[in-house]
C-alpha cells in the first residue's frame, strides 16, 4: 500500500493501533535498509524489541544464504512492489523463521519514494506441514513403489526394522513359508528361523545393525528357514541396509535353493563316485580343467610320480611332463580342448612322465572329456609301461642276438665241413670226423642253452667233452680236473667246446687217451689285477706214446691255433712235446664271463 505523509493526527493514531495490533511484523525502513518502524509483531516474531531494532540495519534479521535484501531495496526505488516473496530470516536468538513478505514503497506528498513498508508474515508452521505432506506424500509413494517392486521380483522379500520385527512381506514369501503377509506383518523375524538358531541369531542381527552394508547372510554357512507346517527349507540369504527418516531396517532378499542342493547332492554323490572309481583304477587317474590345472588325482598316480594329491592340486599338469615337451604340450592341450575325444595320447610317439624326484618314466595316457556344468575338463588316465618297454628291448635284444648265433653257428658248422672234407680220405671218415665235432659243438649249445644263452661253466663243458671217454661207471679215469668255478659267454663257450674236443678226439687217436696208462691233467685258474681279468687254462698229456710234431696241420690244430685265438682274442701254446702234447691258453675273461 502507499502511505500519504498529509493525514490527520487522529488518522495516524488509527493507523499506529492498527498496525500494532496486526498479527503480521510490519516495518518501515529508508532507502539504505535502515529500520525506521518496528511493531510489536516484529518484536515477537525476529525477537528484537523497537529499542534494539529501530535505527538498526534491516540486515540484523537476514539468514545465511539469503542474500535478497538489497535487490528488494533496488526494485523498491524502482517503485516495483512484491508480493508474497516467501524466503527465510533470523531471529535475535538465532534460530531461523519462515516468512512471507510483501514490501511497498512509500511516497511522500510530493510522490517521492521516501522509504519501503514491510508486512512479513510468519508461515514456519505452513512451511512444515507443507514438508511434512510432501515427506509422508514422498514415503507412500515410495512405500508403494517399494511395494510393487518387491511383489514383481522373483524371490521372497522381507523387510525388518532394528527391534527385527516384519515390516514388509511379498507374495513370493507368502508361497515360500506357507503364511499369509497379515500373520508376519509386526512378528519377530526368528518366526521364520528353525528353533535350534533362534538364540544365535538375535546377536548375529544385532552385529549387523551396527555395521550395516550389502551382503550376503551366513557366508560360508547352510542357512535354513522354516514353513509355518515346521518343514525347513534350504535358502540362501541377502541383506540390504534401508535408512529412512522412520528408522534403519533391513531388507533381505531370500531365495529357495532346494533344487540348486538337489542337483549339488547329486553332483557330490557322481563326484564320490568318480572318486571310487578312479582310486579302485589299477592305473595313475589324473582329471585336468580347461586352463591346464590339476583338480583331481589317486592314489596310483602318487605312487607312479611320487608327489602327495596335495601337492599335484591346483598344479599346471605340465608339472609331470619333461621340461624338453613342457613349451610344445600346452599347445597340444589346447587343440584338444578345442576338439575333444576319447582317444589316446600322442598315437605313435614315446611318451615320457616326470616324477617328483626328477626321474622319467615312459608311460602310455588316455585321453576322456568330461563336461559338467562348472566347465569342461579332461581325464587322463596314464599307465607304467616300463616293464613292457623293458621286455621289448630284451624281445629286440633276444631276435638280435639269436640272428646273430645262427649266423655264427651256421659259419662255423661250414667252417668244421670245410676242414673236415679237406682232412678225411673217404667219405665215411668225412661224416665220422664231422658228425663228431657237430656233436661237440651241440654239447656246449645245450649248456649255453640251459644258462638262457647267457652263461656256460667251464667245468661243465670239460665235463661234457670227456663224458665220452668216462668207464662204465662214469669215471673219467685217465683225467684229473681242477680249477675254479668260471662262467663263460657264449662265443668264449663255444670256442672252448670245440678246442676241448679237438684235443680229446687228437688224445683218443695218437695221444694219451690210445693207451690204457695214458693220463690227461687238465686245470685252470683266474688271474685278477685291477678291474680286469684273466683266464688260464692247461691240457697236459703223460704217460702216451711218444710225440713227435704232425708233418701236416689238420683242422683240430689250425682251430686251436688259430680259431681260439681269435674268437678269444687269447695267447695260444700248443706244444708236441714227445711226453705228451700240451696246450695252453691264455684269455681275457670278458664282464659277462665271471668267476663264481
Amino acid at each position: 500500500m502507499t502511505i500519504k505523509a498529509a493525514h490527520l493526527p487522529e488518522e495516524r493514531r488509527l493507523l499506529a493501533a492498527i498496525v500494532d495490533s496486526s498479527d503480521d511484523a510490519i516495518i518501515a525502513k529508508d532507502l539504505d535498509g535502515k529500520i525506521l518502524t518496528w511493531n510489536k509483531s516484529a518484536q515477537r516474531i525476529f525477537g528484537y524489541s523497537e529499542v534494539e531494532a529501530v535505527g538498526k540495519p534491516i540486515s540484523i534479521i537476514a539468514a545465511p544464504g539469503h542474500d535478497e535484501m538489497p535487490r528488494i531495496l533496488e526494485r523498491i526505488r524502482r517503485g516495483e512492489r512484491i508480493n508474497h516473496f516467501e524466503t527465510v530470516r533470523r531471529k535475535k536468538n538465532g534460530e531461523l523463521v519462515n516468512v512471507s513478505l510483501t514490501v511497498s514503497p512509500v511516497y511522500d506528498a510530493q510522490g517521492r519514494i521516501v522509504a519501503a513498508s514491510k508486512i512479513a508474515r510468519d508461515i514456519t508452521e505452513q512451511v512444515r506441514a507443507a514438508a511434512l505432506r510432501r515427506a509422508t506424500e514422498e514415503r507412500q509413494r515410495l512405500a508403494e513403489h517399494s511395494n510393487l517392486l518387491a511383489e514383481a521380483a522373483p524371490n521372497a522379500m522381507i523387510m525388518v526394522d532394528n527391534e527385527g520385527r516384519i515390516t514388509l512381506v511379498n507374495s513370493q514369501t507368502e508361497k515360500l513359508f506357507g503364511y499369509r503377509r497379515e500373520e508376519l506383518l509386526g512378528q519377530p523375524v526368528e518366526i521364520l528361523i528353525p528353533l535350534r538358531y533362534r538364540r544365535g541369531h538375535h546377536a548375529l542381527r544385532d552385529l549387523f545393525l551396527k555395521a550395516p552394508s550389502t551382503r550376503a547372510m551366513g557366508a560360508g554357512r547352510d542357512l535354513s528357514g522354516v514353513r509355518k507346517d515346521g518343514s525347513e527349507v534350504p535358502i540362501e540369504i541377502g541383506l540390504n541396509p534401508v535408512t529412512t527418516d522412520q528408522g534403519d531396517f533391513v531388507l533381505a532378499a531370500i531365495v529357495d535353493i532346494t533344487e540348486r542342493k538337489k542337483v549339488e547332492e547329486a553332483q557330490r554323490r557322481l563326484t564320490d563316485q568318480a572318486h571310487l572309481l578312479t582310486e579302485a583304477a589299477p592305473n595313475a587317474m589324473i582329471m585336468v580343467d580347461d586352463e591346464g590345472r590339476i583338480t583331481l588325482v589317486n592314489s596310483q598316480t602318487e605312487k607312479l610320480f611320487g608327489y602327495r594329491r596335495e601337492e599335484l592340486r591346483g598344479q599346471p599338469v605340465e608339472i609331470l611332463v619333461p621340461e624338453r615337451y613342457r613349451r610344445g604340450h600346452l599347445n597340444l592341450r589346447g587343440s584338444y580342448f578345442a576338439t575333444p575325444s576319447a582317444r589316446p595320447m600322442g598315437a605313435g610317439r614315446d611318451l615320457f612322465g616326470l616324477r617328483k624326484n626328477g626321474g622319467e618314466v615312459p608311460i602310455e595316457i588316455g585321453l576322456n572329456p568330461v563336461n559338467t556344468d562348472r566347465g569342461n575338463f579332461v581325464l587322463a588316465a596314464i599307465v607304467d609301461i616300463t616293464e613292457r618297454k623293458a621286455s621289448e628291448a630284451h624281445r629286440e635284444t633276444l631276435i638280435a642276438e639269436l640272428d646273430h648265433r645262427v649266423k655264427n653257428t651256421l659259419a662255423t658248422v661250414q667252417a668244421i665241413a670245410q676242414q673236415s672234407g679237406l682232412s678225411a680220405t673217404s667219405f665215411e671218415e668225412f661224416r665220422r670226423t664231422f658228425d663228431a665235432r657237430l656233436v661237440a659243438l651241440s654239447l656246449t649249445h645245450n649248456l649255453l642253452r640251459a644258462g638262457v644263452w647267457q652263461t656256460a661253466s667251464l667245468r661243465e663243458i670239460v665235463a661234457a667233452e670227456l663224458a665220452p671217454c668216462s668207464d662204465g661207471d662214469g669215471a673219467a679215469s685217465q683225467f684229473t680236473i681242477a680249477g675254479d668255478n668260471v662262467n663263460l659267454n657264449p662265443k668264449q663257450a663255444l670256442a672252448f667246446g670245440l678246442g676241448l674236443h679237438e684235443l680229446v678226439t687228437n688224445a683218443l687217436k695218437y695221444g694219451a687217451l690210445s693207451s690204457p696208462r695214458g693220463r690227461v691233467d687238465i686245470s685252470w685258474r683266474v688271474h685278477r689285477a685291477d678291474e680286469s681279468a684273466r683266464l688260464e687254462f692247461q691240457w697236459i698229456e703223460s704217460n702216451g706214446p711218444t710225440v713227435a710234431p704232425p708233418l701236416k696241420r689238420g683242422f683240430g690244430t689250425k682251430f686251436i691255433e688259430g680259431g681260439i685265438e681269435a674268437d678269444l682274442q687269447a695267447e695260444v701254446r700248443l706244444q708236441f712235446d714227445p711226453r705228451g702234447v700240451r696246450c695252453t691258453i691264455r684269455a681275457p675273461l670278458k664282464q659277462e664271463a665271471k668267476r663264481l
